[in-house]
């Protein structure tokens, strides 16, 4: 059976739960690995708003960094 590459992905990627999207990752790799998806280049934009709570998306300009902190390490 052939499934839809991008739909696919797609549900692994608006997932709420994260040990689900573990889960269903590792199905979608394994059948990816066995070459089961037709891939339709004529998906619309996926690009959607954060709606998971764990998960904070911040602009890089946002992030600070600690003061006093002297170490290469604070630069990460």
């Amino acid at each position: 059976m052939q499934k839809e590459f991008f739909n696919e992905l797609e549900k692994i990627l608006y997932e709420q739960n994260l040990d689900n999207k573990f889960e269903n990752f590792a199905i979608f790799y394994d059948d990816f690995k066995s070459q089961k998806f037709i891939f339709n280049h004529e998906q619309g934009s996926i690009f959607k708003t954060n709606i998971n709570p764990a998960l904070k998306l911040l602009h890089p300009t946002r992030i600070r960094r600690p003061k006093f902190v002297n170490s290469t390490h604070s630069l990460a």
